[in-house]
């Protein structure tokens, strides 16, 4: 009875040992590995959000209102980059159709001057031009002027056609991308109207929030509470494994004075700073700058959230490698997703009001295995 349990035992361990080892080498793709990431973002924003009947009305119409303006931010941005290029195309249209109509005269005058001469020569007849007064066969020269004149003249008129259905091709095409102006104009129009709606919306919720929590008990009890799950999401994207990038410009621990600030602004508060008697501190620093603002990714990495975050509204995270992550809040609107790769210097965010600000400013954070660390100390001096 012995030797069965023993032979069953090593086949369970047999089997255990290969559905251990099927997952590590799907694991080992980049693709596959991506995914998981993104499965373990759409767990993680399930557990943020699972509480959801604990949020009151105010702050679910906050997150609802901060992810409908991120959205109409990054549409605005998107049509003005479009409104941009289809203004250039119609610019450059015009400008063929000035030179088209240029050529298109000189050649008219050309056609003209060679018709007026094939008239001169042929005013008494092909016939006569063949021979002279006395029957005698005229000189070849002026035949030959005459074989000239005719190719001129055809070829001409085959530029001339030419020129006018170059040019008609060219008034059509500026029609059609005038009209596709007008219709991105009235969409920026439409989306400007909706922005000013959210905005409104925006502004009294903020001020239900800020009535809400008028006591500095309530008050600490949020912020402590926005700092936890900030923690545990950070702990939570710290525990996958890192997807490989594609590009990359060395080891993140080697860039102390040397990364750029993630915005120009002035800094509001600083990393360790008290925020309030009780002896919570800023883990971050807070820049104050203009709505709309660029947010630059301060290093090459990956991103690996890019959502709204109770107290942080609209938050991007980018890892870097080695345990180091840079984290953007409050921003207007995101311009990256989960998964994608950015370089130093590329605009990843707007800066905004999100998560219930009521002035613009970019919160900034870098964190190394979770610890928060001063960004100042790896910043360039201003």
């Amino acid at each position: 009875m012995r030797g069965y349990l023993e032979v069953f035992f090593g086949i369970f361990l047999t089997f255990l040992s290969l559905a251990c080892m099927a997952p590590t080498k799907a694991a080992d793709s980049p693709q596959q590995r991506l995914e998981d990431v993104h499965r373990n973002i759409d767990v993680l924003r399930k557990s943020i959000d699972k509480n959801e009947r604990e949020l009151t009305r105010e702050k679910k119409g906050l997150k609802e209102v901060d992810r409908s303006l991120g959205r109409i931010s990054r549409s605005l941005r998107q049509l003005k980059t479009r409104i941009k290029a289809v203004r250039k195309r119609v610019d450059e249209l015009e400008q063929r159709s000035v030179q088209e109509e240029r050529r298109l005269a000189v050649h008219r005058a050309t056609l003209r001057a060679q018709v007026l001469e094939r008239y001169r020569l042929g005013r008494k007849g092909e016939l006569q031009l063949l021979l002279d007064k006395r029957g005698k066969t005229p000189d070849g020269r002026l035949l030959v002027y005459h074989q000239y004149l005719s190719k001129g003249l055809s070829r001409e008129l085959r530029v001339v056609k030419d020129s006018l259905a170059d040019l008609e091709k060219t008034a059509a095409e500026k029609r059609l991308a005038e009209q596709r102006l007008t219709r991105l104009i009235a969409d920026r129009g439409r989306t400007r109207k909706q922005l000013k709606r959210d905005e409104a919306r925006r502004k009294v919720l903020v001020a239900s929030l800020d009535d809400a929590l008028k006591d500095k008990q309530s008050r600490l009890k949020a912020a402590t509470e926005n700092e936890r799950k900030l923690t545990e999401l950070i702990r939570q994207l710290g525990r996958a494994k890192p997807v490989p990038r594609e590009r990359s410009q060395g080891r993140f621990a080697d860039q102390k004075k040397k990364l750029l600030w993630p915005v120009d602004g002035k800094i509001a508060t600083k990393f360790g700073q008290r925020r309030n008697r009780e002896g919570l501190r800023w883990n971050g620093i807070t820049i104050n700058a203009a709505s709309g603002s660029p947010v630059l990714a301060i290093y090459s990495g990956r991103v690996v959230f890019a959502d709204w975050l109770r107290g942080f509204g609209l938050l991007l995270i980018v890892d870097h490698g080695a345990g180091y992550m840079s984290l953007y809040g409050h921003n207007q609107s995101l311009y990256k997703s989960v998964g994608d790769e950015v370089v130093q210097g590329e605009e990843v965010a707007s800066v905004g009001r999100s998560g219930g600000l009521t002035k613009p400013a970019l919160y900034f954070e870098i964190r190394h295995n979770g610890r928060p660390e001063n960004p100042q100390r790896w910043c360039k001096k201003e």
